[in-house]
């Protein structure tokens, strides 16, 4: 098992100017093959038909059988990253899995500069520039160009064409970016499966509370376009874990603090829970 920690200080303003970072070989193969077992029944379980390649799937990996992939908010190896790069005053949001089909558009992750984030991309293959790799344009959360101008100029352009950095990914390695990041992928198989895990800062002010509640309901707009069954964010089990750790029991109460539980269809409906 790897350890990425420290970061040192060439990682660290290597992240700040560009706004990513590539940790090589932090999951080991054990690790690995039990995420690629807990990944394939998520699927599987949260989706009718099995999988033909011909659209993106999703699915939420924080539920009771998909233990692994719900311990990852919480371990060190990730937590401890995202509080190098963004301060100790974060919450931890979600994991999730992805069965990706052809190209990724450019595009960041989030909506408003009153929400910091980091994404942790988990590949389960080996990716490159050719077959799907991630593209990021390099210091483009800096200044956030996000005029009409440049987000048109970006999506006007074949991906390929944009001038980026392709980077390149094994299992095991884990990938980090700022959410501001403008990102994509070309050339991308008919199934390239890829989990994230994601951190924001705690709001500090209501217009970041706002902000962060819209990111909820556009999480949840995105599970529900994914057709995914579960198409909620938190399970319930992940919310009344007896094992809980101080650190989650510390993100709930503050989600719930800030009136970010109480989004429609951000938790797992009571009727749901009766088997």
């Amino acid at each position: 098992m790897t350890n990425p920690l420290p970061l040192s200080a060439a990682d660290l303003r290597s992240f700040k100017a560009f706004g990513f970072l590539v940790l090589r070989q932090v999951l080991n193969r054990d690790e690995l093959r039990t995420m690629d077992g807990e990944f394939c029944a998520a699927m599987a379980a949260q989706h009718a038909t099995p999988f033909d390649g011909t659209q993106r799937r999703n699915a939420g990996l924080l539920g009771q059988d998909t233990p692994f992939f719900s311990s990852l908010l919480d371990d060190p190896r990730l937590l401890n990253v995202a509080r190098q790069l963004m301060g100790e005053d974060i919450l931890g949001i979600c994991v999730d899995g992805n069965r990706y089909v052809g190209d990724t558009s450019w595009h960041p992750d989030h909506t408003s500069n009153l929400l910091p984030g980091l994404k942790f991309a988990i590949y389960l293959q080996s990716v490159r520039g050719a077959n799907g790799a991630l593209r990021v344009v390099p210091g483009s959360h800096l200044s956030c160009p996000w005029t009409d101008e440049f987000s048109q100029g970006m999506w006007n352009t074949p991906i390929a064409q944009v001038p980026a950095f392709v980077l390149d990914s094994d299992p095991g390695d884990v990938v980090v970016f700022d959410t501001r990041l403008w990102h994509g992928s070309s050339g991308g198989s008919a199934d390239r499966r890829m989990s994230t895990v994601v951190y924001y800062a705690n709001p500090a002010s209501p217009e970041a509370v706002a902000a962060f509640q819209r990111q909820g309901e556009l999480i949840i707009e995105s599970l529900r376009l994914a057709g995914a069954a579960q198409h909620w964010l938190y399970p319930a089990s992940w919310l009344a874990q007896p094992q809980m750790s101080l650190t989650r029991r510390r993100w709930i109460e503050r989600l719930t603090e800030i009136g970010f539980l109480t989004t429609p269809g951000l938790i797992e409906p009571p009727l749901a829970t009766a088997r």
